[in-house]
């Protein structure tokens, strides 16, 4: 790479919305309690075949193992992703911790001492450094830390990174993640004079691009928008239902599914239904099998994590009357044109949970730079992700589908509107009526015609007037 950009005038990045992330995680510094027991094990096959009076390699190796089970063994109960100045007033956990930092070290020495006498302990003795580095700067940097605003939050480093933990079904992760990647991806960008082109269909929230420019400190970026090619305002309908209360209630999403089983019997399955969260998903999944049950009605509901996603995705084109009910895994990156995918139901507005400690710790940041977290982090997300969601749908000229979104915060809020004006210029309806017309005209047009026969009351332009028929 280092000889290819200095030759290189010009440097596109396609789905650039996915680049403040994926830099997050490049720049990450990270280290499992899985990879310090795969590397127990071959530290012990690498000493006794290399070096074998070089040291206890099967103490060491016993000694690292099970400190590392013991460290997943003494996780608190509650959620699976907690920030170091939580865990570390978990007594348990941080005497754990301990203890695994002192089995990672002792391994590590014995390693390097040994390291010249083999090219497998060369490797683990390589693999030991960086995994002690790291577990001894985390435990280092996780004391507790007072909150400095109402939020709770705590950021562990004067650099401004979050030290934070996740919780696996068998390994516990331990993460160092930047709240901010701008400066170092300025430093990045240094060097030779070159264009640096960024691409997406979701880099703007109504028309600004200040916060892809800022989280990749762009400042100087000269921002274009143009319009969708696809015809969204006679082959797509946005259909926000009234009534099902508020999204954060229990029954909610019983009541979505209800609501969309009219849409998903017309459209003959052949319906993606796009949710939050996995528990909303497992909900979902089976209240529309209840419902296939007691109509019945030959619909195949096809739910996240019943197979591989790219099994799952091929199951759907290969049925013909499919539902599948998935979350943020199949809101992007899933391209199904024609009619095979007619039917997009969106459970609520995608905002990141704020207790999620990487977002939690970005939301003290900006308060205490005196900013709006909302304005300027949470709501440009959301706007990111429904509109990625959404973007499902109309795939090629001439797709038409109906896109339904289940909170009325859409409309009611004033942010909502702004999520409105920053999708494609979906025609707008809140009557059912209208909605199933549009999916199975009663009075459908000539074979051939596209969009649907219209109704009494045509419904409204997404963020602007009706359109002229």
């Amino acid at each position: 790479m280092a000889e290819l950009l200095p030759t290189t005038h010009v440097v596109v990045f396609d789905e650039a919305h996915q680049l403040p992330e994926v830099g997050t995680l490049f720049l990450s510094r990270s280290a499992s309690t899985r990879q310090l027991v795969d590397l127990a094990r071959d530290l012990a096959a690498a000493g006794l075949g290399e070096a074998p009076d070089g040291a206890d390699w099967t103490g060491l190796a016993a000694a690292l193992e099970r400190a590392a089970r013991e460290l997943r063994l003494q996780w608190p109960a509650g959620p699976p992703r907690r920030p170091a100045h939580e865990l570390a007033r978990v007594g348990e956990f941080g005497a754990a911790l301990q203890a695994l930092c002192t089995a990672c070290a002792q391994a590590a020495s014995a390693l390097q001492a040994n390291a010249e006498r083999g090219a497998l302990l060369a490797r683990c003795a390589e693999r030991a450094a960086g995994l002690n580095e790291t577990l001894r700067g985390w435990h280092a940097g996780s004391e507790p830390a007072a909150p400095q605003s109402g939020t709770g939050a705590a950021v562990d480093d004067s650099d401004e990174q979050i030290r934070w933990a996740e919780a696996h079904a068998r390994a516990v992760s331990l993460y160092r993640t930047p709240l901010s990647i701008a400066d170092a991806f300025s430093r990045h960008r240094d060097g030779p004079p070159r264009a640096w082109i960024f691409v997406s269909a979701t880099l703007a929230l109504d028309r600004d691009f200040s916060h892809f420019t800022g989280a990749l400190g762009l400042g100087e970026a000269h921002c274009l928008r143009w319009d969708s090619p696809f015809d969204f305002e006679r082959n797509a309908l946005l259909y926000v239902p009234d009534a099902l209360g508020e999204p954060g209630s229990d029954a909610f999403t019983q009541r979505l599914v209800e609501a969309a089983w009219p849409l998903v019997l017309a459209n003959h399955g052949r319906a993606f239904v796009l949710c939050t969260s996995l528990r909303a998903v497992r909900v979902a999944a089976q209240r529309l099998r209840e419902l296939c049950h007691a109509e019945p009605a030959p619909i195949t509901v096809l739910e996240q994590g019943e197979r591989p996603r790219t099994a799952l995705l091929q199951r759907f084109r290969d049925l013909p009357g499919a539902v599948l009910v998935g979350s943020a895994s199949f809101w992007e990156g899933v391209d199904i044109v024609g009619e095979r995918l007619s039917l997009v139901v969106i459970d609520k507005l995608p905002f990141a949970a704020p207790n999620d400690p990487v977002m939690s710790a970005r939301i003290e940041a900006h308060s205490r730079r005196g900013k709006s977290a909302f304005e300027a982090l949470q709501l440009p997300m959301a706007a990111i992700s429904l509109k990625q969601g959404s973007g499902r749908l109309i795939r090629s000229e001439t797709d038409r589908g109906l896109l339904m979104i289940g909170d009325e915060r859409l409309l009611r809020k004033a942010y909502g509107r702004r999520l409105v004006r920053s999708l494609p210029p979906f025609p707008l309806t809140r009557d059912a009526r209208h909605a199933l017309d549009f999916i199975a005209p009663r009075n459908p047009r000539k074979p051939g015609a596209v969009g649907a026969a219209p109704s009494a009351t045509p419904p409204t332009s997404a963020g602007r007037r009706a359109p002229a028929r």
